[in-house]
């Protein structure tokens, strides 16, 4: 785990200028991975989710692991989403 990201520390929190709804989903992790060791892949399941849309503030870390490692066989769009990793 992130020394700098400690869970409900005040780092850990959403910047204030963001627009969270109370329907709003959020995942904790703790790895670059998004899936790793989480239950968004359940979650995704559980919605019929078949596509995605993946960014993020540092696109070369978290964005590149959750591209490159994530679940893929099985959701559509997945050939287009390695294609769009370093855009």
């Amino acid at each position: 785990m992130d020394e700098d990201l400690v869970p409900d520390s005040s780092a850990w929190q959403l910047v204030p200028s963001l627009s969270v709804l109370p329907t709003d989903l959020r995942i904790q992790k703790e790895h670059p991975n998004a899936f790793y060791r989480t239950n968004l892949q359940a979650i995704l399941t559980q919605r019929r989710v078949d596509q995605l849309e993946i960014c993020g503030a540092q696109t070369e870390y978290c964005v590149d692991a959750t591209i490159k490692d994530g679940p893929w066989p099985g959701l559509p769009g997945s050939d287009e989403a390695r294609r769009c990793q370093h855009v």
